[in-house]
């Protein structure tokens, strides 16, 4: 909507220097007056500036998540490697299709806590909105005394999207994440 009245304004303002020109004899400017008021009346430039609005949303959003989960405290999350806090508050990963395979890196079956309150329905949600309408499924793994979990993850980049997200590879017939 701001871009609308902006781009109009200056519409106008290139029309009034347009006028002032012609009132002083000063038409060697006219036509790129003209192509600059084309340009701004053009659906394509209206496009771009509609373009450029959701990126800045979008961007908007990513920090409003990101600081989100800067507050949580991960202490409470004993599956929860240091190492994997940065990936978590990581603008790509954040932004890329995970597919809601976020529970494998948080142990989202535990509670965590936002400002010192339990947050279970607010980092529901945010997980929930950061699937983008995938579905989430949250479990909890307990590890046995020996061995592993049964499932390994793979972190996909991409040379022209960045950082894709992390998923689950494979799941081991039998093992714990397998039942």
């Amino acid at each position: 909507m701001l871009e609308t009245i902006d781009k109009n304004r200056a519409v106008q303002a290139a029309e009034r220097l347009q006028a002032k020109l012609r009132e002083r004899g000063d038409a060697a400017n006219e036509d790129k007056l003209n192509l600059l008021k084309s340009v701004l009346q053009s659906p394509l430039f209206s496009q771009i500036l509609n373009l450029q609005t959701s990126i800045q949303q979008l961007k908007d959003e990513v920090n409003i998540a990101t600081s989100t989960i800067s507050n949580v405290e991960y202490g409470h999350i004993p599956h929860l490697s240091p190492g994997v806090i940065p990936t978590l508050q990581n603008e790509s990963f954040l932004s890329s299709p995970n597919n809601g395979n976020l529970e494998v890196l948080t142990g989202l079956g535990t509670t965590a806590h936002i400002n010192g309150k339990p947050a279970c329905d607010e980092f529901d949600q945010l997980i929930k909105n950061m699937a983008q309408g995938r579905q989430v499924e949250v479990f909890e793994l307990l590890k046995p005394p020996c061995g592993g979990l049964g499932f390994s993850v793979v972190g996909l980049r991409s040379e022209n999207r960045g950082e894709l997200g992390i998923f689950v590879q494979e799941i081991q017939e039998g093992s714990v994440a397998h039942r």
